[in-house]
């Protein structure tokens, strides 16, 4: 990113300095350049903690590269050779998969040590990328739909399409079960430009047969803001549908910030929007920076982050209720509409309705549906979904009362 954005004397300066500092923080160990951005340690003491936190600690300090003040993230990740590791190549391996870790499952600007659960979770990982990138060869990528619905009736407004991978046996896997090969990006790229060609064509069908679907949401991964054509490859993929724009949603979390310039997603953000598809935020609540995000990088909804909605209990915990209550004030300052993710209970829909919140999807609405489900589904009138007790009895007058109360 540095290279790309002041220049390769820049990066090299940049190298330099974390390399000199490197040596000193790390004495009397030595220190390597791996290669690229990448570099070692091999430190004889059994104890890496001090060790680390000692560099961590030079190394994230501002540095003058030619001019450019820039200030690095470093991550960590740390081994122990074991007696039988005669090479150090285990050792070496080991601390690879830990950085891995690190930089992949949020563990950046931290120390990650070794440990045999890790070798674990990537071996079940690398099972994940290879069994989608086998479903994403046989064509084996298909698009479900929950549809997002009024809180207070029940009525169908819109959907999200997620994806499923259907196995040669007919099973059909739910995306919780293959997220961690999202982590590929080849992987989330392809997926993106599979489920946007499904949705266009699905919405060209059911406008032809006169179904109103409303919006159509697609979430989209950091991977697909990497090249800079996201906005070009949306619009060829719906002409070459003839499907309408206007009625795509694009959903996006904030991961999609984390290593890349603001301004490139800014700009490809703005484009969309130009072509008539809105864009949501998805997860909101649970990253970093949003309200930064949300001044510079505006957005058309915010989803409220199901762990938020699951603290919704019989008033056990005031948190969730505070949190949504903020979250609202928020969009409703900047003009967003917002949408309650993973409502499950009769109880969350009705304090969230108490709270004020018109919009949600969730399992007590409805589960992901097939393309001829929600086809029949749109030809009943009215839309609704199946119906439950609401905020009109006296328990859940005086939920909102207490509501408002813990809020304020």
């Amino acid at each position: 990113m540095v290279n790309d954005t002041f220049g390769h004397g820049t990066g090299h300066s940049l190298i330099r300095i974390i390399a000199h500092r490197l040596a000193e923080a790390s004495a009397p160990h030595r220190a390597f350049r791996v290669g690229g951005d990448e570099l070692a340690i091999l430190a004889d003491t059994g104890d890496v903690v001090p060790l680390a936190d000692r560099i961590l600690e030079s190394l994230r300090q501002p540095a003058d590269c030619g001019g450019h003040v820039l200030v690095p993230s470093i991550t960590i990740g740390a081994a122990i050779r074991s007696i039988d590791d005669k090479s150090g190549l285990v050792m070496r391996q080991n601390a690879d998969l830990a950085l891995y870790h690190g930089k992949e499952d949020g563990g950046r600007g931290t120390l990650v040590l070794y440990a045999p659960e890790l070798r674990t979770r990537m071996n079940r990982r690398l099972r994940a990328i290879d069994q989608l990138r086998r479903a994403i060869a046989e064509e084996r990528i298909e698009a479900r739909y929950q549809p997002i619905a009024r809180l207070d009736t029940g009525e169908v407004l819109s959907f999200e399409a997620l994806a499923r991978i259907r196995e040669r046996d007919g099973r059909i896997i739910p995306a919780y079960e293959f997220q961690e090969a999202f982590a590929d990006a080849r992987n989330a790229a392809e997926v993106t430009r599979i489920m946007l060609r499904a949705v266009a064509a699905d919405l060209r069908l059911w406008i032809d047969a006169g179904i109103v679907t409303g919006r159509v949401a697609v979430n989209l991964a950091p991977a697909d803001f990497a090249h800079g054509r996201l906005a070009e490859d949306v619009k060829t993929i719906f002409a070459e549908a003839d499907a309408p724009l206007d009625r795509l949603t694009l959903e996006v979390t904030e991961s999609v910030y984390l290593g890349r310039r603001d301004v490139m997603v800014q700009k490809q953000m703005d484009a969309l929007r130009k072509l008539g598809v809105k864009l949501a935020l998805d997860n909101f609540g649970t990253g970093y920076a949003s309200l930064t995000h949300l001044l510079f990088t505006p957005v058309d909804t915010l989803k409220i982050d199901k762990s938020f909605v699951d603290n919704l209990t019989d008033g056990s915990e005031a948190g969730g209720a505070a949190v949504i209550n903020g979250l609202m004030r928020i969009a409703e300052k900047l003009g967003m509409e917002v949408v309650a993710e993973g409502v499950e209970s009769v109880t969350q829909r009705e304090r969230l309705v108490a709270l004020g919140c018109k919009l949600g999807q969730g399992h007590l609405f409805a589960e992901a549906l097939d393309r001829e489900a929600v086809s029949l589904l749109l030809r009943t009138s009215p839309t609704c979904l199946p119906s439950t007790p609401l905020p009109s009895s006296l328990r859940a007058r005086r939920i909102r009362r207490r509501d408002r109360r813990q809020a304020a």
